[in-house]
């Protein structure tokens, strides 16, 4: 019983310390342990808690550390028999007892963050039906149980600004980021939702917003524990100062993001966007062409390990400007 809890409690400080690869030891840890549980598989409690329970959230931990280290199958598997398990358990009438229930709440706020996860992987890796459908799914299951997701509504607007920036609809990516950022219920999602913002920003070529949140957090992120809001601000810092035409500056900052993230797999697309953004700042300076292909052509690689379908499309978008390639023709 202890040693359950206590995997438990470690994989989600694991997680909130994005240490990923260890986390999915854990979970295997985790999952051999429920699985030498003898009795009925259903109905063996732990005090109050059922081992469907300890289930979910192996599925959910999985989901949510396959997603960032590129094991983007086992993570869409992983979600789908959460959710799978979920919905059983809610429907079932030999699950009555758990109707109503904190355990039903429980299952509920999970399925909401499994949804969240997928519809992400969806986005990331282009496939926006998928994602769209999950996407309803989340607002349903948010209308039905608005009063046990009191932070739901923010994450639906902000995969909603998510999904309208991949259709390169900046101006209402913002206007669901706005909306996100109003309903958010704790610090860092905010800090998540105005870079997302600040970056919508950009591309709308409303660059006094985004200056405003780069001088209003710049120094609390630049120490924050979060190596992606930390590398976020350095990233908006420096596609800022590109469109500035600060050019030195901006890869100053671009270095700096790239070097917080360290080439870790979890990090892939926000390097992933660093690096099309330094590729960029070299393409405007003529005499480093070269450079600028050869940071692209690291870019492609990245995303491609991290099926990051739209940071691919812009990496071939710069490598396949007119300036480019001349310079290498």
């Amino acid at each position: 019983m202890l040693k359950i809890y206590h995997s438990v409690l470690y994989i989600i400080f694991l997680i909130s310390t994005s240490n990923y690869k260890e986390a999915n030891l854990r979970i295997n840890v985790l999952n051999d342990i429920i699985s030498s549980l003898s009795g009925d598989f259903e109905t063996v409690f732990f005090s109050w808690v059922p081992s469907s329970f300890f289930v979910i959230l192996t599925y959910l931990f999985s989901c949510i550390c396959h997603r960032p280290i590129a094991n983007i199958p086992t993570a869409i598997e992983f979600g789908n028999k959460g959710i799978k398990v979920i919905n059983t358990l809610l429907t079932h009438e030999q699950n009555s007892y758990i109707i109503g229930t904190e355990l039903s709440k429980c299952f509920i706020h999970y399925k909401f963050i499994i949804l969240e996860n997928l519809i992400y992987i969806h986005l990331s890796s282009g496939k926006l039906k998928l994602a769209l459908e999950f996407i309803e799914q989340l607002v349903q299951l948010y209308e039905q149980h608005k009063e046990n997701l009191p932070g739901g509504l923010s994450i639906i607007h902000t995969v909603l600004g998510l999904y309208a920036s991949t259709l390169k609809i900046p101006d209402y990516a913002i206007t669901h980021f706005q909306f996100a950022l109003h309903n958010a219920t704790y610090e860092d999602l905010k800090y998540i939702i105005e870079i997302y913002l600040s970056l919508a920003y950009l591309k709308t070529n409303q660059l006094n917003k985004a200056q405003a949140f780069v001088f209003s957090h710049s120094k609390k992120l630049y120490q924050h524990p979060n190596r992606i809001l930390k590398a976020g601000i350095y990233l908006v810092e420096g596609l800022l100062d590109y469109h500035l035409n600060n050019l030195n500056q901006a890869k100053v900052k671009l270095k700096e993001s790239l070097s917080i993230t360290n080439g870790s797999l979890s990090h892939n697309q926000m390097a992933a966007t660093a690096l099309n953004g330094l590729g960029a700042v070299f393409l405007k300076q003529e005499p480093q062409l070269q450079q600028s292909s050869a940071i692209l052509k690291s870019s492609l690689v990245l995303s491609h390990r991290s099926e990051d379908f739209f940071s691919k499309l812009a990496s071939l978008e710069l490598l396949s400007s007119e300036k480019l390639l001349k310079s290498i023709n």
